[in-house]
């Protein structure tokens, strides 16, 4: 339990914390940068929960649509595989009843991680000041111009890279201070550097950079429709610029993971709040998702994997054109 004054951590002593498994029994994510507090709840999970658990031992509940009884008693239930059980309470704000979860606070589970979340909580109003003594806070707001370039440096430094501070101020000039598009965007220059250590102003012009219209998210989102003619002219188009098919296999695997992950969990009769977390997706657009994986049956996402190992394994140890490999996945993922 936190003591008097130290209640708030900085987001990268959390992360510390949370990196040596040094777990309090409540944590408290406030603030409007959704993609922090995202984070911050998915390390939780990781860290505190087994990875073949099996979805057991964690429950996702919603504010508006629950109530401080339910929530106090999922916290009191002991675990089923894992050592500890962990609690989600998003949109902590607009929960009926909040108060009485001061009494959970004084006296938590020592077999539970209750976590809360909140954008826009009126810290005056209970139970936030009872919390003062009860919890971690965390605090997730939004970063200023000048902040963004120390975040990306940090985050590549974190994933074993470096980045020149001119490529840092690159990315922002292109993104803008929207830290999961930077995210994402940090992801697609590690797969196109490859085994490269330092990324400089020239990858993230090459990257990030390239046209909007004309991108592996593009292909993604043309792929996804099964639309064969933009499909087939976005990739003419990045094969052209010099994109690498590596990175675009990489890309799309990841999205038919998040199909494949889809059908599974609409087969345990998941909610969209409940998927669009366990494919780390902004619940606001878990509509497209969905829609994509009623246009990809399973059968068909299945399948898909085969032909993007196997076009993988092609490009990487043959000398077939790598236009008339990717061709051929293009026509395969959107036909079938």
């Amino acid at each position: 339990m936190a003591k008097r004054g130290d209640y708030l951590l900085e987001y990268d002593s959390f992360r510390t914390r949370i990196g040596n498994r040094n777990f309090d029994p409540i944590y408290f994510f406030f603030g409007e940068e959704e993609f922090l507090a995202e984070e911050g709840v998915r390390m939780i999970i990781d860290a505190a929960l087994e990875a073949d658990s099996g979805g057991f031992d964690i429950d996702v509940l919603y504010g508006p649509d629950s109530d401080a009884h339910t929530i106090i008693s999922h916290a009191r239930s002991f675990p089923m595989v894992n050592v500890r059980r962990v609690v989600i309470v998003r949109d902590v704000e607009h929960l009926p009843s909040k108060e009485l979860l001061e009494a959970y606070a004084q006296h938590p589970s020592e077999t539970t991680i209750l976590v809360l979340v909140a954008q826009k909580p009126d810290l005056r109003t209970k139970p936030y000041p009872a919390l003062k003594q009860a919890a971690r806070w965390v605090e997730c707001r939004p970063l200023r111009d000048n902040e963004i370039p120390s975040w990306i440096t940090t985050r590549v430094q974190a994933k074993g890279r470096r980045i020149s501070p001119d490529a840092c101020g690159l990315m922002q000039d292109y993104v803008g201070n929207s830290l999961r598009e930077i995210d994402n965007e940090i992801e697609k220059l590690f797969i196109f550097v490859g085994e490269k250590k330092e990324v400089d102003e020239n990858d993230v012009s090459e990257v990030v950079g390239m046209s909007k219209q004309y991108n592996v998210f593009e292909l993604q989102r043309a792929i996804g429709r099964r639309d064969a003619k933009l499909s087939f002219e976005i990739l003419e188009r990045m094969l052209q610029a010099g994109d690498s098919p590596v990175m675009m296999i990489a890309v799309l695997t990841r999205f038919f993971l998040n199909l494949y992950k889809i059908h599974i969990l609409r087969g345990r009769r998941r909610s969209n709040r409940d998927i669009a977390g366990a494919i780390r997706a902004n619940p606001n657009f878990i509509h497209e998702y969905m829609a994509n994986a009623d246009r990809h049956p399973l059968v068909h996402v299945e399948r898909c994997f085969a032909h993007l190992v196997e076009a993988d394994e092609t490009l990487k140890s043959t000398s077939v054109d790598p236009k008339l490999v990717m061709s051929v996945l293009t026509y395969q993922l959107v036909r079938g």
